[in-house]
């Protein structure tokens, strides 16, 4: 099969207020580098990678910028980086990112920048996937029993545990595909991950399980877990 080439959007303007700080919380400090630059670094030594777009706040550019070309430099492999502005939502900077996509690489790629622990392998099985079947969505299945609930909060349904997905990312598509999906969007209707707007466009989301490390470091307890994590890498 031929090299599968590859852009990888990261959604990266995000602000720390769950962590209790008042900056974006890509930027937090995690065994001596920011977050970011442990998930860049998963991209960055791929020889698939042919673009990283980071999306971000106006004001964190420069820094960005700077991260980026870092890493470029000090990368084996030399592929291209663009610096996007974000929207109001994260969908919405996704969109933007898209719009910078190069036109030589066969697949998009959507990552969450505080998702520092994917396994290169999965990102690889992801690239594939997507490339031979349209889409690929890295997850887990859940381990703990899922409850359904009103908005009074009372149970209405249990769902099977074995049929219940917890997605991750990467979320992988076709480059033409989510182009076209991301061009379609519904007007002010709010889209949770990257997967659904492909969804609503009628595709079906081919699963890759993923591994149970990959968290997305949203707290102060997930940033105690990562430093475990990595300790133990």
């Amino acid at each position: 099969m031929t090299n599968i080439k590859a852009s990888i959007i990261i959604p990266a303007a995000g602000l720390g207020s769950r962590m209790g700080y008042d900056k974006n919380k890509t930027m937090l400090n995690l065994h001596g580098k920011p977050i970011l630059e442990h998930t860049i670094n998963l991209f960055a030594s791929l020889k698939e990678t042919q673009q990283i777009i980071l999306v971000c706040r106006t004001e964190e550019m420069a820094y960005m910028a700077k991260l980026l070309k870092n890493i470029n430099k000090a990368s084996c492999s030399q592929w291209q980086w663009d610096i996007i502005e974000g929207g109001a939502e994260r969908y919405l900077s996704v969109q933007n990112g898209v719009k910078a996509v190069i036109d030589n690489v066969d697949v998009i790629a959507v990552h969450d920048a505080v998702r520092p622990f994917v396994k290169q392998t999965t990102i690889l099985e992801a690239f594939k996937t997507a490339f031979l079947k349209n889409t690929a969505l890295v997850g887990v299945f859940a381990k703990d029993t899922i409850k359904i609930v009103s908005p009074s909060g009372i149970v209405i349904n249990t769902p099977n545990r074995a049929t219940v997905f917890q997605a991750q990312t990467p979320q992988v598509f076709k480059r033409d595909i989510f182009i076209s999906c991301n061009n379609s969007l519904t007007p002010n209707k709010h889209y949770t991950d990257d997967c659904s707007i492909v969804e609503a466009q009628g595709f079906d989301i081919n699963i890759i399980q993923g591994n149970y490390d990959n968290i997305k470091i949203t707290t102060p307890e997930d940033l105690i877990q990562a430093e475990v994590i990595l300790a133990n890498q």
